[in-house]
């Protein structure tokens, strides 16, 4: 099958060509902006793709962002990864971004969205010490406490925690015996008491521990249906698929 870009994509691409070319199309650039390779992220690389209006390229405009496909964006991955640009919390900010637009609420939608199209960083924090293949094996707990919620428990390997406003929470809200029920998405502040965020040095730059520690979060930073989370990770996990093998291809 030949798949065409159409003149807006072509020119989009050309433009995120030109970009890189411009902002680290040398080794020597792409060294001073990731701390002599030690990072994978600039933020203020990332803060002028997002004025480019490139970060929110499938984000609808309701909420900051063009209106695009989600086929747009992985144009944008692929070209990322191919130009080597520093800015290597996109993939997984576009992933959980579009989490949060099939199943928050408009309040939450508008609070993180409008960070993501501004070159804020997101992520999702799924695997644990003893759960990471079986993820539905999670024991993270989330205590509903006075019409919220009471966070305790250990992520592990989440990726660009330490970038990241917000981290969406994948978490036990309820035990009935069934591993794939009784899970919940709930999007927590970085910035919220109870919150630890441990770099893991053996694994590069991008991944981390995260602790939870009688975090308490209100009640409207649940994303979806309570006791639902899990079919809401695999709708996300199907998104992730598409956007991975964008990087994929662009590396």
């Amino acid at each position: 099958m030949s798949l065409q870009l159409t003149d807006e994509q072509h020119s989009m691409v050309a433009t995120v060509r030109d970009f890189a070319a411009r902002e680290c199309g040398t080794r020597e650039k792409r060294l001073e902006l990731t701390n002599g390779g030690t990072t994978h992220h600039n933020p203020e690389t990332a803060r002028k793709l997002a004025d480019l209006g490139f970060l929110g390229l499938s984000i609808p405009e309701e909420y900051g962002g063009a209106g695009g496909s989600l086929f747009d964006a992985c144009l944008l991955v692929e070209e990322i990864a191919y130009n080597q640009i520093p800015v290597g919390s996109f993939a997984v900010t576009l992933i959980v971004s579009h989490m949060y637009l099939n199943f928050a609420s408009e309040e939450l939608k508008k609070e993180i969205l409008a960070g993501v199209v501004a070159g804020g960083a997101t992520a999702v924090a799924m695997s644990e010490p003893g759960s990471g293949s079986d993820v539905a094996s999670l024991r993270c707990k989330a205590e509903k406490v006075d019409g919220g919620y009471r966070l305790n428990g250990q992520k592990m390997w989440i990726s660009n925690a330490h970038y990241s406003d917000h981290i969406l929470l994948v978490a036990r809200t309820s035990d009935t015996g069934d591993k794939h029920q009784g899970i919940s998405m709930i999007s927590v502040p970085t910035s919220a008491r109870g919150v630890e965020i441990r770099p893991i040095p053996t694994m590069g730059a991008e991944v981390n521990d995260v602790f939870f520690t009688d975090c308490e979060i209100g009640p409207e930073r649940l994303v979806g249906i309570e006791d639902q989370g899990w079919a809401q990770l695999i709708a996300g996990l199907n998104t992730e698929r598409v956007i991975v093998g964008a990087l994929a291809l662009g590396q």
